[in-house]
């Protein structure tokens, strides 16, 4: 649980230097990828499927207007083939939370 609060402390950070701030409304992209994503960690998919579900959250974040999801798509991207992703999927959760995602 710390780790997420400072990956999404993080995340603001990032967003603060860089002069964007989360908008509060993700588009139909940035709300599935984050969905896809809290139903994939929620329902703990099988291994054998994780590298094609993390493939369609990254696609769907990268077709996202938000910039911040977009970027966090694209970390995530490539981390999903190695021992990291976890804290990729963590990064990712931070993101959509910055920007006021709420499941469903």
């Amino acid at each position: 649980m710390r780790y997420v609060v400072v990956m999404a402390l993080s995340v603001l950070a990032l967003s603060a230097c860089s002069g964007e701030q989360p908008s509060g409304e993700l588009d139909r992209y940035g709300q599935s990828a984050c969905d896809d994503l809290a139903g994939f960690l929620d329902e703990g998919a099988p291994e054998s499927e994780r590298e094609l579900v993390l493939t369609e959250v990254v696609d769907n974040a990268k077709s996202s207007s938000v910039e911040s999801i977009a970027t966090a798509g694209g970390e995530l991207e490539g981390m999903i083939k190695s021992d990291g992703w976890e804290a990729g999927t963590d990064a990712f959760t931070a993101a959509c939370e910055a920007e006021g995602w709420q499941a469903g």
